[in-house]
């Protein structure tokens, strides 16, 4: 069965990403459901011009977008504002700013090093996360020469399905 006036947000595992207005605000959206259940089961995003090619389809364990270098230009940042992940432990835990692409789902061929699975939606699952007492220690230090650089390994490399990440510190400190 069809309705196409059901959007994402009316979908909960949809909704925390708002896919429809970033990667699809130019498609039509075609909603599958179950027979039996009437449950949603996929939804499928078309070009409202051209051929109607298919953008993106969704199910419980795929998510095949035909452009993934969004995903990798400037590092995803435009899709950052869709990461809440630390918003419930925002007044006790702290991130750096994430200036590297989302670190999974990659593909574990080895020959594929930078391409992403059509499994789920790219995202920042490995990061790392320090107190706020911490956080004052690496970044307050004014007179301090200071490197922190936080990034993911082996950004051209297969590393399974997950690139993990690294938080480098070198710290020169001015003794008074």
């Amino acid at each position: 069965m069809l309705n196409s006036t059901l959007s994402p947000s009316d979908v909960p595992s949809f909704n925390k990403y708002r896919i429809d207005k970033t990667l699809c605000a130019k498609a039509t959206m075609q909603t599958i459901r179950a027979a039996d259940t009437n449950e949603v089961v996929k939804l499928i995003f078309r070009e409202s011009d051209n051929d109607r090619k298919v953008m993106l389809q969704l199910e419980k364990k795929l998510f095949d977008y035909f452009n993934q270098d969004v995903f990798r230009d400037n590092n995803g940042t435009a899709l950052l504002e869709f990461d809440r992940e630390l918003s419930v432990f925002k007044d006790r835990l702290y991130e750096l700013d994430i200036s590297f692409p989302p670190s999974y789902p990659y593909s574990e061929d080895s020959s594929q090093g930078k391409q992403y699975m059509n499994t789920r939606c790219p995202a920042w699952c490995d990061r790392i996360l320090m107190s706020h007492s911490a956080k004052e220690l690496i970044l307050k230090s004014e007179n301090d020469e200071k490197i922190v650089i936080y990034d993911h390994i082996g950004p051209n490399v297969c590393m399974g399905d997950h690139k993990n990440t690294t938080e480098f510190m070198d710290y020169v400190m001015a003794l008074d």
